[in-house]
């Protein structure tokens, strides 16, 4: 007997954060290993920058291998598109 879930059936997102200037930060579970290497750990998370919840052109694209690893890159990020903002007057 094979077991299997469908990954339509889970909640993939780890978090979400809208920041001030409108960009979009968002974390989720890929579902599959897109570490094509084979060389090192599984890369099952990732965290990208979108310019508005409406538009999905990534900005910045970061992988994780673990839940945890994920919920600090997204705090990481956040952090760093919250200053570029700051730095660039996209308020």
């Amino acid at each position: 007997m094979k077991h299997y879930y469908n990954i339509n059936q889970i909640n993939r997102r780890v978090a979400k954060t809208k920041l001030k200037n409108g960009f979009m930060v968002s974390t989720v579970f890929l579902g599959i290993d897109h570490n094509f290497s084979g060389q090192e750990n599984p890369l099952l998370f990732e965290t990208m920058v979108f310019p508005s919840e409406e538009n999905f052109k990534d900005l910045e694209c970061e992988r994780y291998s673990t839940k945890e690893q994920a919920v600090e890159g997204h705090k990481k990020m956040v952090r760093k598109w919250e200053k570029e903002s700051d730095n660039q007057g996209w308020t």
